[in-house]
């Protein structure tokens, strides 16, 4: 891929929901510093905001520095409980002020597609999800809540769904991370999403020999299921190392049997090790796209997952691990064994994760960028007399090969 020169006059606002804030650094905290890092190797002008950040939890300085956060985020405890912010993200999103830029480029979990971009500014949003506590999953979040949250989730779901779905219409162009996702942008807002899969740096994961333990990882909240994996492992009393931290920790360690360890954070080269050190990735959690199934694969490891959701665009049953459609504790213990007894080409696995790779991503990133700002300048008075480029010609100028 060639890489071309911007034009000076343009620029990209990227936008985020709270970063760090829920249970500290994941997948959209390393999505937002890796789109950061492949913008900025472009030499494209940027500038990046969301309501609240966690400054511990993120690990790219430069983008930490240039970050414009909202009129809230000096107060700590938004940081600690940032569920209690919730109702105020559509004013915090829409106090984000991006009419510098000619395009907008919005990453949005809860609120930040509601961004408000300036008059003929283009608009993409990269979805990792429609919130899932207002549609699908409404009633697992009412009964795992609170009573304070509970309360204020019933009063306000039902005008928060009406936002939700009229600020979609603020959006040009919807990306999705899987297919999963694009289902359901089409099904609660309407809209048709191109499937654009999470990056990963394939480079730094490598398969190792040592098979010592099962391994799983993530952020320790309900819907990942780990009290799921937990159950699973005090049955088949196997060693399993969970990687991650979160506010149902406490809870999930009083479960746990002694085959079972908790790891918390690790930097990153131990969360690399491990990867390429276990038996296999365990991962029963209905996910949107799940990153650490897709570093698991490109460790050469086998991933035991749900048939369904994200994984289904990451895992392909029988050659690159196993997707299960009975989510009871017999078939995963089956599932398990069946992992420890078969052969896997362990090279095989690497290799089908080599798509996810962050080259891969970078480009097709580009790609859609491209053909955004060329619609913004056919759609300019000023364009009218100029003959369109071919949407495949660069945003920055030149060709991308």
């Amino acid at each position: 891929m060639s890489r071309p020169v911007p034009p000076s006059s343009h620029c990209i606002a990227m936008v985020s929901d709270p970063l760090g804030t829920q249970a500290g650094y994941g997948g959209a905290e390393k999505l937002f510093e890796t789109v950061w890092q492949v913008l900025s190797a472009q030499g494209l002008t940027l500038t990046a905001h969301t309501p609240l950040v966690n400054e511990a939890v993120m690990q790219d300085a430069a983008l930490l520095k240039a970050l414009k956060t909202g009129p809230l985020n000096d107060f700590a405890l938004l940081k600690r409980h940032v569920q209690f912010a919730y109702p105020l993200l559509p004013w915090l999103t829409e106090q984000q002020n991006v009419q510098h830029a000619d395009t907008v480029l919005s990453f949005h979990h809860v609120a930040a597609k509601a961004v408000l971009p300036a008059p003929g500014a283009r608009h993409l949003c990269y979805c990792h999800t429609p919130a899932r506590y207002l549609y699908d999953q409404y009633w697992p979040y009412l009964q795992q809540s609170d009573w304070l949250t509970r309360q204020a989730l019933q009063l306000l779901a039902t005008p928060l769904r009406q936002w939700d779905t009229t600020t979609a219409t603020r959006v040009d162009t919807f990306l999705a991370n899987s297919r999963f996702t694009a289902r359901r942008i089409e099904r609660y807002w309407g809209r048709q999403a191109t499937v654009l899969h999470p990056p990963i740096d394939c480079q730094r994961f490598s398969f190792d020999t040592t098979d010592e333990f099962w391994l799983t990882a993530g952020r320790l909240v309900p819907y990942k299921r780990f009290d799921f994996v937990i159950d699973l492992f005090n049955r088949l009393r196997l060693p399993l190392m969970i990687i991650g931290d979160g506010p149902e920790r406490q809870k999930l360690e009083a479960m746990a049997g002694d085959t079972i360890t908790f790891l918390g954070h690790v930097d990153t080269t131990a969360y690399e090790t491990f990867m390429g050190r276990c038996i296999g990735f365990v991962y029963p959690a209905l996910e949107d796209f799940g990153m650490a199934v897709a570093e698991a694969q490109a460790s050469g490891k086998p991933v035991l997952a749900q048939n369904a959701g994200g994984s289904c665009d990451i895992v392909t049953h029988g050659s690159t691990g196993l997707l299960l459609d009975d989510m009871t504790l017999t078939a995963w213990m089956e599932g398990v064994r069946q992992i420890e007894r078969q052969r896997w080409d362990h090279a095989a696995i690497a290799a089908s994760a080599q798509r996810f790779d962050t080259s891969q991503f970078a480009a097709q990133l580009l790609q859609h960028l491209t053909i955004n700002r060329n619609i913004n300048r056919e759609m300019s008075p000023a364009s009218h007399p100029v003959t369109p480029q071919h949407p495949s010609a660069s945003i920055l100028g030149q060709g991308v090969d």
